[in-house]
């Protein structure tokens, strides 16, 4: 705006003109008399221009915005890195006028303003490298130029997790406990697990927490008999707790068995037959009791033992095996191998042995069959029973079949129709064992 103003008299006026109601000139604003640029006139509140006029003078009035820019910020720097935010500091820039804020850039792109001298930027991505300047605004409205380009990488994504072993005082424990969204899991919760390596213990899969870092829990049996500390949970944070009738230590239990059983000694065999072999040893020690052995043949593991024997009834005629015995206790940890036994099946003589089944009651799409133990008996699957029998003396049926000789087998009488649907004879396994030749006649009366 420019304003002209004369006095063509020949004494001195004071003069107070208004600024026109459109005006955008603001209150505080500087006027310059373009004719002698030395002086200069401030809008007062009241918005009226308030001038001495000499005799035969003139004012030139001009309203001149500034136009010089603030100096670029400086000394950005970065602090706080985390996966998904970074706090943001400079140094300040300088300016006639006074700054007004700051303008945030990312990857080039404004996304945020200060007023101070600091900015916390969030929404980043984990493990991603970001481009960061700043610029100044001057209370004008000029802007710097950018700041120094500052380079931050975000590093990996840490999630807070917590693991509780848990001195089972239940049989079937769960874990009841506020999750990372901060709801509850459903009662009774979720079910813990043996703790492999610590006899006795039950543990959690890790549990993901939420920005508190903290956990609430109860435990329980699963069946409405809970362990809630009288009323006020526990409490767990990040890591591992061994929780013990109520108290909570760090890390995992300690004062762990890493002591296998003592190895499995005398092996020897029991009876040796052409479809199979049974061999039993002495009895492994253990500070803890050892939970079970471990069947060794040819080098390969073929089976496990809660007893000091073992039947393998998978071997064939005129064989040579090589067993081993190890030994595992109650936290897992194993014995070395036991001494070879070394056994030779003979040569398989066969006897053919009649099966007579007395009142198996069927009904047309049905047939009996033999099953047991022998791998000739199918080794207890119905699928591979020996049969159909013939059933035309019916009630009576017969399955007839060749057996190795001088060999004690488990067996059992089914009807099985041709769907594959099986029904079991009643009772207890039958046991037989087969002559050294010739042959013979088995009845059973289902």
């Amino acid at each position: 705006m420019i304003a002209v103003f004369s006095n063509a008299y020949t004494d001195s006026q004071t003069v107070a003109i208004p600024l026109r109601v459109e005006s955008t000139i603001p209150t505080g604003a500087t006027l310059v008399d373009l004719l002698n640029p030395r002086d200069t006139y401030v809008v007062p509140t009241d918005r009226k221009i308030h001038l001495i006029m000499q005799p035969n003078s003139h004012r030139l009035l001009a309203y001149k915005k500034e136009f010089t820019s603030p100096s670029k910020p400086t000394l950005l720097a970065a602090s706080n890195v985390g996966a998904n935010s970074v706090s943001l500091t400079w140094h300040a820039a300088s300016d006639t006028s006074g700054i007004a804020q700051y303008q945030l850039y990312r990857n080039g792109v404004h996304v945020k303003n200060s007023s101070a001298l600091a900015i916390t930027d969030t929404g980043l991505k984990p493990e991603t490298t970001y481009e960061y300047q700043v610029k100044a605004i001057d209370n004008a409205g000029n802007s710097s130029a950018l700041s120094a380009l500052l380079l931050v990488t975000t590093p990996k994504q840490i999630t807070k997790t917590t693991q509780i072993y848990y001195k089972r005082g239940f049989a079937t424990p769960y874990i009841h406990h506020q999750q990372a969204n901060g709801t509850w899991t459903v009662a009774p919760g979720v079910a813990l697990t043996n703790a492999a390596g610590y006899p006795g213990y039950s543990v959690s899969n890790k549990i993901t927490l939420g920005s508190s870092g903290k956990m609430m829990a109860v435990f329980n049996n699963g069946n409405g008999t809970w362990d809630n500390n009288g009323g006020n949970n526990y409490l767990f944070s990040a890591g591992v707790y061994t929780f013990d009738n109520g108290v909570i230590t760090a890390g995992a239990p300690g004062n762990i068995d890493t002591t296998p059983p003592t190895v499995p000694q005398n092996l020897v065999s029991n009876s040796v037959s052409a479809a199979q072999v049974t061999f039993s040893w002495q009895a492994s020690t253990d500070n803890q009791g050892v939970a079970n052995y471990k069947i060794w043949r040819n080098g390969n593991y073929i089976g496990s033992s809660n007893a000091t024997s073992y039947t393998d009834t998978t071997v064939i005629a005129d064989t040579n095996y090589q067993y081993q015995v190890t030994a595992v206790d109650l936290a897992g940890n194993e014995s070395g191998f036991s001494d070879v036994l070394s056994v030779d099946t003979p040569s398989s003589t066969g006897v053919t042995v009649t099966f007579e089944i007395n009142g198996a009651i069927t009904v047309p799409g049905q047939d009996v069959y033999i099953v047991g133990n022998n791998v000739l008996l199918g080794n207890w699957s119905p699928a591979d029973a020996m049969g159909p029998g013939d059933g035309s003396a019916y009630p009576l049926w017969r399955v007839v079949t060749t057996l190795p000789a001088n060999t004690s087998f488990e067996f059992k009488a089914i009807i099985k129709d041709q769907n594959g649907n099986v029904s079991w004879e009643p009772g207890a396994n039958n046991q037989y064992t087969t002559p050294t030749g010739g042959s013979a006649v088995v009845t059973i009366d289902w």
